[in-house]
């Protein structure tokens, strides 16, 4: 640990469901840009 730093704290059952809703938005996210960026590759052939 370093000095001046606060511990690790475990994360509450609330704040774990908020990281994992988070988590699933990202991945969300992740997948349709891949799909609209695969689909402008296909139409200006790349």
């Amino acid at each position: 640990m370093n000095p001046g730093t606060d511990p690790y704290r475990t994360p509450t059952a609330d704040k774990l469901r908020q990281r994992e809703q988070k988590l699933d938005r990202w991945q969300s996210d992740i997948v349709s840009l891949e799909k609209e960026a695969e689909a402008y590759c296909e139409k200006n052939g790349f």
